[in-house]
């Protein structure tokens, strides 16, 4: 059993000449005329659209490795290297009155060395989703396909395009390519907003633990310490739930923003939880033949502000604080590639 505690409290004066206010919608901070968009109009008034996006973040880092580092076999005390955290490009729109679709396609990580044996990276979709409106009154979506519409946080479900700090919490994202893709599940969804509630309710059909990067096919055995079972695949149940006091946050995608540059006063409240039954295997201590499966449940409780402190100059101040509880069975230890 994990748990965690992250607070951030930053204030920031934007220097940017735009912010995000969605994952996929772009809103200019301290200039007099907004962008426009790259977007095509499916009839007369604009209310049918398909919209285009490009996003590409760029690393540069100079670090003083541990002792006994090595680069390319040679011994590096400091590396110094330039790579593309996050490349991508989204297409959306509502195409008619009720039905929505968004895909978002591209790489991530790219950089001398992730790509010494092969250059030429793979591009893939990470979103590939459908959406229909039920009701215009609460926004209540019914959605299917590849999708981040995933319970437990916020930052469960982030919008790239708006972080705050260097990078997403990624802890948040609990099980990030053992079972799913970046995040992303086949699921079945329904979200929306009834007054100030915002709610999402999922059922996911999860990747098999042999098919990720950890593995490379291989077949996953149990050890004494608990791990994604290879056997027994069952479905995973997400929720989530905030309350929103002032504003009310957009609701075009599931993404969730870190910031609003100032644009928009938010102060919400909310939880969420990840439930997959057998989720997880260990052998039985003493009993090398004897296998346990045990039920993966995780939980968390968060609060987020966000409030302008000076509009015109596109100044505000952003607090987030969560408790997240994570039991993935005994002593399981996550690792990242």
């Amino acid at each position: 059993m994990s748990r965690f505690l992250w607070l951030v409290f930053l204030s920031f004066i934007t220097i940017s000449s735009f912010s995000q206010t969605d994952s996929v919608t772009t809103v200019p901070v301290a200039v007099s005329k907004e962008d426009k968009p790259i977007k095509i109009n499916l009839n007369e008034d604009g209310s049918h659209y398909f919209q285009l996006t490009f996003l590409n973040q760029t690393w540069v880092r100079y670090v003083e490795s541990n002792p006994g580092t090595t680069v390319f076999g040679e011994d590096a005390p400091t590396t110094f290297d330039i790579g593309l955290r996050r490349s991508r490009v989204q297409m959306f729109g509502q195409i008619t009155d009720r039905a929505f679709v968004y895909f978002q396609f591209g790489f991530n990580n790219y950089n001398r060395v992730a790509q010494y044996e092969n250059r030429k990276v793979a591009a893939f979709f990470h979103d590939a989703v459908g959406e229909y409106r039920v009701s215009n009154e609460n926004q209540l979506k019914l959605g299917a396909g590849l999708t981040i519409a995933n319970g437990l946080s916020r930052f469960s479900q982030p919008s790239i395009g708006t972080i705050l700090a260097l990078d997403v919490p990624v802890f948040a994202q609990a099980t990030v390519d053992q079972t799913d893709l970046f995040s992303r599940k086949l699921s079945v969804y329904a979200r929306g907003q009834i007054g100030k509630i915002d709610y999402r309710v999922s059922l996911s059909d999860p990747f098999p633990v042999n098919s990720s990067a950890f593995n490379y096919g291989a077949n996953p055995m149990p050890g004494i310490y608990s791990t994604f079972a290879g056997k027994r695949h069952s479905k995973q149940y997400q929720t989530y739930l905030a309350y929103q006091f002032w504003e009310k946050e957009p609701h075009t995608t599931p993404y969730m923003a870190g910031n609003y540059l100032g644009k928009k006063k938010v102060l919400n409240i909310g939880g969420g939880l990840i439930y997959q039954p057998e989720a997880m295997w260990h052998l039985r201590p003493g009993q090398t033949d004897s296998i346990k499966y045990t039920d993966m449940f995780l939980w968390a409780v968060e609060g987020f502000l966000d409030t302008p402190l000076n509009r015109n100059k596109g100044t505000s101040v952003t607090v987030y604080v969560g408790y997240f509880n994570y039991d993935f069975g005994p002593n399981h230890l996550r690792r990242m590639a």
